[in-house]
């Protein structure tokens, strides 16, 4: 399973050419091919031992810094860049020493000099000024941003007596919040939209005459409006959408992070659940889809949505393709797919169709526990008793004892004595 993000990657070299091409690439490496020509010239010609040996301790943190790039991305922390700015100027400055003919005299700078430096000083301020323009609206998303991953990662630690209703208010202003500081984040605008929306729902879902979303497209493709105007004339109607607010929100801020990155795919997901309200018809959302699958092909929420969206058509096979894949990447989709299926198929189905490892079996048997599907219950039971004694047959110590002590517990839910006493007695062997 990846439940992280992968921001970038762990080789400086690989990460600067991602970013900037081998046009970049090659910039740095002539940067650092001067840097190089300055230390060694200035190694070659000094007859000084101590400008020799501050070279020398230049070469040497150059060369742990490229080396350690091989394998880390150390060159966006501004702290290691600044000190190998300072370090780049010292040897410019040393080499200078090292090579010169002639002392400097002690004439004041001329005016064409001082003009020059003047320039470049306030063309400094200018580029900081841009700078500072440019990095702020991240510097003030930044906590919020952390603020939104804290409340997120927090909420498996809810408890039945915490008060989820505002605790969830707080996490999407948060995020909105971060949306607004920072216009230029698609990962934050994509979250804000992905917020707008689901406050929308939650509005539909306390209102008692409101339908959702879902079933209002349906009902408007069993319309069968004349023109997307009556369409829209339709959905104008506060009975039937609502406050559209949030909804136009999530449309926007969408479309908006898509336009900073055209390679989120939730992006074109969540355009093709809410196109219908601009007028689409199916083949455009399909397009969408179909997009969202070129730019990630192996992600899990692609495919359980398209698998989601065929099933609603009823084209089975498709779905089930679709399905399988996020299935076995990603437990949070094992567990979507169990808690959407599992009270309208038998136990068996996902035995047959899915092959669930350990973990995803003991999901299956969690939601087959409280069925009617007992004869379910009992093979996924007895699968699952299987897999952990042969993984504990495999294991040593505690991971052992654990496994053999999960099998021992099925068993005696089933009330097979028996196995269970072969159970316990394998975990006392390997404790």
């Amino acid at each position: 399973d990846i439940d992280g993000e992968y921001s970038h990657a762990e080789n400086g070299y690989l990460q600067l050419t991602l970013e900037t091409g081998f046009v970049g690439l090659g910039i740095a490496a002539a940067v650092l091919l001067l840097i190089g020509v300055w230390c060694f010239r200035g190694l070659r010609r000094t007859s000084s031992a101590e400008t020799g040996a501050l070279l020398a301790a230049i070469v040497g943190v150059f060369a742990v810094n490229l080396v350690h790039s091989i394998t880390d991305f150390v060159w966006y922390v501004p702290s290691c860049m600044t000190v190998l700015a300072l370090l780049a100027a010292c040897a410019s400055r040393l080499h200078r020493f090292s090579t010169a003919r002639h002392p400097r005299s002690g004439r004041p700078a001329s005016l064409a000099s001082r003009s020059f430096g003047l320039a470049g000083a306030a063309g400094v301020l200018l580029l900081g000024f841009w700078m500072f323009q440019v990095k702020h609206p991240a510097l003030a998303a930044e906590p919020l941003w952390f603020d939104y991953i804290r409340i997120v990662r927090g909420e498996q630690h809810w408890d039945d007596a915490f008060d989820r209703e505002e605790y969830q208010r707080h996490k999407f202003a948060t995020v909105l919040a971060a949306a607004e500081a920072d216009p230029q984040d698609c990962r934050i605008q994509m979250r804000a939209a992905a917020a707008a929306l689901t406050m929308f729902r939650e509005e539909r879902k306390a209102d008692p005459n409101g339908m959702s979303l879902a079933n209002i497209r349906e009902a408007a493709r069993a319309s069968q409006w004349d023109s997307p105007r009556q369409l829209q004339d339709w959905l104008d109607n506060p009975a039937v959408v609502g406050d559209r607010t949030h909804l136009d929100e999530a449309w926007d801020r969408t479309q908006h992070a898509l336009s900073l990155c055209p390679l989120l795919a939730e992006g074109y997901i969540r355009l093709g659940e809410l196109a219908w309200l601009r007028g689409a018809t199916r083949r455009q959302e399909d397009a969408l889809l179909v997009q969202a699958l070129l730019v990630r092909p192996y992600d899990p929420l692609v495919h359980f949505s398209a698998g989601r969206e065929a099933w609603l058509r009823g084209k089975e096979t498709a779905a089930l393709d679709h399905w399988k894949r996020a299935f076995e990447r990603n437990a949070k989709y094992q567990q979507l797919l169990i808690d959407l299926l599992s009270p309208a198929v038998p136990a068996q189905f996902f035995l047959d169709n899915f092959d669930p490892a350990t973990d995803a079996l003991s999901r299956l048997r969690d939601a087959s526990r409280n069925s009617h599907d007992s004869t379910g219950f009992q093979s996924v039971s007895l699968l699952l008793a299987e897999r952990l004694s042969e993984e504990a047959a495999h294991e040593r110590h505690h991971i052992a004892v654990g496994l053999w002590r999960k099998a021992h517990e099925v068993y005696v839910e089933l009330d097979d004595a028996r196995n269970a006493r072969r159970m316990a007695e394998s975990a006392v062997e390997a404790d």
